[in-house]
């Protein structure tokens, strides 16, 4: 953990009084260099990422209240994940100082590079909802990730204006009293749904916006992973009719029972929404069946299953023999044909526990739950015989090659698809077409 103390100068900057060996290490500098001249910390600060750190830094300020920064450092042409917190102390004479804590995160950054692919499909469709969507972390300090067109409309914030959940509380919810109790509201809500059902049903708040107009809206979300989903609908204009119609009962009640179904289409939208949401984080959206990362957390799942109860367990890995000349020769849209139509036929031959996968490109996984070695063996080869068997249209006979292996006790996910892997090249040395297992003992 790297630490550091600093003061404001008279114009405004910071100067720093103490640093730690550790914060040095992680800006690249000697503390030779850096006491000669301070000014090459900001130099190390990722060209596109200190206009924010700038932002944090004027409003703490301020408002003289503490500050949370996550960004990415420069340091001799590599990129370094930081997580900063500062927070001001008054000394004995009255003068305001930071101290301040850095941590490195870029190994948790670099875990999630292999999600951006499915984190830019679902922006995609986020975008073009006519909902008020935001994204936010639900892992400290829950920084908002994403919100879409129709939020920027709605509320006037960008993520510039609201880097964490508690931004956005303090600009939507200006007062302490309104903002502590919503918060606490919100907070009780999605600690509910995380061990629940994922979902937080609808509730009606007063939201401030950036101009400082008043929106009613009713907020939904769902959990996914580490992420909320809430979802925003303006009702404003029905509360201002329902505020109008008071005087008359008879018009007020009906304007409350369409109010109510209204809510309840827009809880069913986002449900469809937040169903959609998780299809295009587990499916390959060109075969149907689960992509990488859902193969393996399901490899995970029946790994710990295996550990518990000790069921056996097996992975079959194959891909299509010469694919590429089937592109070469009959181009991509026959290729996608044949991935599209050899998924359709494995799944039909498939148990309802199987869990089969593309992991990328013609190179599919299929999890095998209470299959040992030798059962798993027979699957693969009668799946190998199904795909031969039959003719694809415009390409005629298509092979594949198979590599199946047990899981054993002290395997994790990397060695068991190692050995499945060694396995398929095994039958592909073998002159393709051909099911080869491994044997190691279990």
């Amino acid at each position: 953990m790297a630490t550091s103390i600093a003061e404001i100068q008279p114009d405004g900057r910071m100067a720093f009084s103490f640093v730690s060996d550790r914060w040095l290490q992680l800006y690249g500098l000697s503390r030779a260099q850096f006491m000669a001249d301070q000014g090459l910390a900001i130099e190390r600060i990722h060209p596109d990422d200190r206009q924010s750190v700038f932002n944090s830094h004027r409003r703490a300020l301020a408002e003289r209240v503490a500050f949370s920064w996550e960004g990415r450092l420069l340091v001799r042409g590599e990129i370094v994940w930081v997580a900063i917190e500062c927070h001001p102390r008054s000394t004995e004479t009255g003068q305001l100082v930071w101290h301040g804590v850095m941590i490195d995160v870029s190994a948790r950054r670099r875990a999630e590079i292999p999600s951006l692919a499915v984190q830019n499909q679902q922006r995609a469709l986020l975008e073009h909802l006519p909902t008020a969507v935001a994204v936010t972390s639900l892992t400290p300090p829950r920084r908002v990730l994403y919100v879409n067109r129709q939020f920027l409309r709605a509320f006037g914030y960008t993520l510039e204006d609201i880097p964490t959940v508690a931004d956005w509380a303090r600009l939507a919810y200006p007062d302490a009293a309104d903002r502590a109790e919503a918060m606490a509201s919100w907070d009780a809500a999605i600690a509910e749904a995380t061990t629940g059902d994922g979902q937080i049903d609808g509730r009606e708040l007063k939201v401030i916006c950036k101009g400082g107009a008043a929106r009613d809206v009713m907020i939904s979300a769902s959990v996914i992973d580490d992420m909320l989903i809430t979802a925003f609908v303006d009702i404003t204009a029905r509360r201002q009719t329902e505020r109008r119609l008071l005087t008359d009962r008879v018009r007020a009640e009906q304007a409350l029972i369409a109010a109510k179904e209204e809510v309840e289409i827009a809880n069913q939208a986002l449900k469809a929404t937040n169903l959609e949401l998780k299809a295009l984080a587990t499916t390959d959206r060109l075969t149907g069946v689960h992509n990488r990362w859902s193969f393996e957390q399901a490899v995970l799942t029946e790994a710990e299953r295996l550990h518990r109860y000790g069921e056996p367990l097996s992975l079959m890995l194959f891909d299509i023999d010469h694919f590429k000349s089937i592109n070469d020769t009959h181009g991509h849209q026959a290729g996608d044909h044949v991935l599209a139509e050899l998924t359709r036929r494995i799944r039909a031959h498939l148990r309802a526990i199987d869990v089969p996968a593309r992991l990328g490109g013609d190179e599919f996984a299929v999890v095998l739950p209470h299959c040992d070695i030798a059962q798993a063996q027979e699957a693969a080869e009668r799946l190998r015989a199904l795909i031969e068997g039959e003719e694809f249209q415009d390409v005629g006979r298509v092979t594949s090659s198979f590599g199946v292996a047990q899981f054993v006790p002290d395997d994790t996910l990397d060695t068991a698809l190692k050995r499945a892997d060694d396995a398929l090249y095994a039958a592909k040395a073998a002159g393709r077409n051909a099911v080869r297992a491994d044997h190691h003992p279990a």
